[in-house]
């Protein structure tokens, strides 16, 4: 089974000074996030029954494929380098 992502690190570094890496943990917003999406999913589907009962299994696979792509979002590496700075955005 796959996971989201737990925690984003952000390092900006500029040019004359260190700063300390920043740990986001974002598995502290997930049960909010799964408070909010389900009336979201629920209502969806009392709509589809009411309009449409044969694309109920066409809502079922747009969240899930949302869950998907959030899960697949792990291990993403984002490193931009300008003159003097340094930004690195990595989602464990």
């Amino acid at each position: 089974m796959k996971l989201p992502p737990w925690f984003i690190r952000i390092r900006v570094q500029p040019a004359h000074f260190w700063l300390p890496p920043v740990w986001i943990p974002v598995f502290l917003v997930w049960p909010i996030v799964a408070i909010l999406i389900f009336p979201v999913f629920v209502i969806s589907l009392i709509g589809v029954f009411f309009w449409e009962a044969k694309s109920v299994p066409g809502v079922i696979q747009t969240f899930s494929g949302l869950y998907r792509i959030l899960c697949e979002t792990r291990g993403t590496r984002v490193d931009v380098e300008a003159e003097g700075a340094h930004l690195l955005i990595a989602i464990h």
